[in-house]
């Protein structure tokens, strides 16, 4: 899938669902458990705070929620209505489930980045349950 440039904040599901209520757990159990007891082993207390949250919260929900919400699921029928106010839409435009054409992801793509069209518009695999996802698996762009 591709993510146009500067929206990630608004379409990755870790940043739209996991960073907030991370970083919300984080800080309650930090006061909860060391802010009050001065600064003895500080640094060990945080490091297993943060490692007692990522279980609790990373590992500890089920994410397939904000996959949908966030329009990843290959329909966008249940995409939030936060996300459809900041792109400014009352009901989203249907868009067609092929692969774009060689001009289309150059709107989307970083200025200063070459899209990489062997990744970008290779086939659609039939195990692929959302077009695009397992291109997520695919080498880093150079």
């Amino acid at each position: 899938m591709v993510i146009p440039a500067r929206l990630t904040w608004l379409l990755q599901p870790l940043d739209t669902h996991g960073f907030a209520k991370y970083k919300r757990d984080l800080r309650i159990s930090f006061h909860e458990t060391v802010a009050g007891d001065g600064e003895a082993n500080l640094t060990h207390r945080m490091v297993r705070l943060v490692v007692q949250t990522i279980r609790a919260v990373l590992n500890g929900n089920r994410w397939a929620a904000a996959f949908v919400s966030n329009g990843l699921d290959g329909s966008q029928a249940k995409v939030s209505k936060y996300i459809k106010d900041m792109l400014e839409y009352d009901v989203l435009p249907q868009y067609a489930r092929a692969r774009p054409n060689v001009v289309a992801p150059r709107l989307c793509w970083p200025r200063n980045r070459l899209v990489n069209h062997a990744i970008v518009c290779k086939p659609l695999l039939e195990a692929d349950p959302v077009p695009g996802m397992l291109a997520l698996l695919a080498p880093p762009l150079e």
